[in-house]
């Protein structure tokens, strides 16, 4: 399987094969700006600057996954049901590894307890029909060669939660599908309730015609983190079914864990058409704290702006028959540019004085 992807300036060719003991002399008008092969057997690398290489690079590495065999699964399935992800017996090809891919699928809930593992790509509840749940409850996953990607095609339902632990991804994290194309109006969610989340970039909202949300449940977690950017993306499939992306925050008693973008090239962007809704949600678990509360927190300032929630807007949420009130702004923190709750609330008598918690402040990049 070969794709081409296109990251900035930079061509990225990558072909996935199962094993490589072959030189790769390449013979190219203009000059390859660097070649690498993985030390295990999954990818090749061939970055180049030009299009001038393009037929000779893929020949060469069509040649070589034509060369390499089938000796080795790079995927194994999970073979649907509820279980633990360490259950050798529960997936096709053994367990996943960083250079096996992970496709978790049908009527399933599947646990990640406490420990060290790796995949070389996760998918969870891809496929029609699929009713998919994953939870980390204490495990540490690490997504070594590509992405994670939480929901695809139409039909789909695909949930993620992050309860402790953490997840860290070397390449993106999708939520709603890995690609902006028809047939992809499926159903999927990230929830975000403790431990730690990072990834290259999160895309939410991606397939035409889904319904996608991330949720940041409370402030326990200690680290959610895109290092390049965050897309919240709502376009309606060619049929006429419109997407539906939210953003959700509960704040309890310390406000929520902000997601912080580490890029000074892009931060936080909400687009969508005019038939389908990108949105802000937020809930509170408990009397929230007395201060500002920064949702999301950039070096770069925010493209758009969520529906209805034009800069300045009022947000209220009830407690304890109590409503609360902030002022949104997409302006706010010492970087000009982050999405903050400005405290306008007036607390009952008797209410708990908490105070947010203090996060360290973004890396530069």
């Amino acid at each position: 399987a070969a794709e081409h992807r296109r990251y900035g300036t930079r061509d990225l060719a990558t072909i996935k094969v199962r094993e490589l003991n072959l030189s790769l002399p390449l013979v190219c008008d203009a000059e390859i700006s660097g070649i690498w092969l993985s030390s295990c057997e999954s990818l090749v690398f061939v970055e180049f600057p030009s299009s001038t290489c393009r037929a000779a690079v893929f020949l060469l590495l069509l040649r070589a996954a034509c060369a390499c065999g089938a000796s080795t699964p790079y995927i194994t399935h999970w073979n649907g049901g509820d279980g633990s992800w360490i259950e050798a017996s529960k997936w096709t090809a053994g367990l996943p590894n960083v250079t096996r891919e992970a496709d978790l699928g049908g009527n399933s809930n599947v646990v990640i307890p406490r420990g060290n593992f790796t995949a070389a790509l996760v998918r969870v509840g891809t496929e029609a029909g699929d009713r998919t749940t994953v939870e980390v409850n204490g495990g540490h996953l690490l997504v070594r060669q590509d992405s994670l990607i939480i929901g695809e095609y139409s039909g789909g339902v695909a949930r993620f939660i992050l309860n402790d632990g953490s997840v860290e991804d070397a390449m993106d994290i999708f939520v709603g599908g890995g690609t902006g194309s028809t047939g992809r109006m499926n159903k999927s969610s990230l929830v975000v309730k403790g431990g730690q989340l990072i990834g290259l970039t999160m895309t939410v909202g991606e397939g035409l015609g889904s319904n996608s949300t991330v949720e940041v449940d409370g402030s326990r977690a200690t680290a959610i983190s895109a290092l390049e950017f965050v897309e919240l993306l709502a376009n309606s499939d060619p049929g006429g079914t419109p997407a539906t992306t939210t953003l959700a925050f509960t704040l309890d008693a310390h406000g929520v864990t902000p997601i912080a973008i580490q890029s000074r090239w892009q931060g936080l962007s909400i687009e969508h058409d005019a038939a389908s809704y990108c949105g802000l949600r937020i809930g509170l678990s408990a009397v929230p704290p007395r201060g500002d509360v920064t949702l999301v927190s950039s070096h770069v300032p925010t493209r758009g702006t969520f529906d209805g929630l034009p800069e300045g807007s009022e947000i209220m949420a009830e407690y304890g028959h109590h409503i609360y009130r902030w002022r949104l702004t997409y302006q706010g923190g010492s970087s000009g540019h982050d999405l903050v709750l400005e405290n306008r609330s007036v607390y009952p008598p008797d209410a708990p004085v908490t105070h947010a918690f203090e996060r360290p402040a973004l890396p530069a990049p």
